[in-house]
């Protein structure tokens, strides 16, 4: 980022451990398969078919925070060989999948301080605790140095 750029960042702030919990634990299922197809995809793309739903349970685990923390774990239900690459899963191995934060302002501002930015302004959405920032570097070569 350069010192006369800006950034536009969308965040979700929702700290309601209920309602993030059903956002992405819907009665169709619709997230899950989003990311069941993604570990499929990986193994096409790979030549490997390490992964096939069939051997694989999905949960997902919720921390309240804060900041609310709430991650889908794929947990093996048997041994999972992938020969081509010389790798495999045991029984009850686990892959953290799609870990998902909930900071609210206070806690952005923190961490855009730490990071060498500086918020122009801030907009929340007006049904939910949803935030976009405008910012920009305070400073070029910090931002360099966060980046490396």
């Amino acid at each position: 980022m350069r010192l006369g750029d800006r950034m536009l960042l969308g965040l979700d702030g929702q700290d309601d451990i209920k309602v993030v919990w059903d956002s992405y634990h819907d009665h169709e299922g619709v997230f899950e398969a989003f990311m069941r197809n993604g570990l499929r995809q990986s193994s096409l793309n790979l030549g490997c078919m390490w992964y096939r739903d069939e051997e694989w349970e999905v949960e997902g685990e919720i921390e309240e925070g804060p900041p609310v923390k709430h991650e889908f774990v794929f947990r093996a239900r048997g041994d999972v060989k992938c020969e081509e690459f010389g790798m495999g899963f045991g029984e009850g191995d686990e892959i953290a999948c799609c870990e998902v934060f909930k900071y609210g302002p206070e806690d952005m501002k923190a961490q855009f301080q730490a990071s060498g930015l500086e918020e122009i302004g801030i907009f929340k959405a007006s049904n939910a605790p949803f935030y976009e920032y405008l910012l920009k570097s305070k400073n070029s070569k910090t931002l360099e140095k966060a980046v490396v």
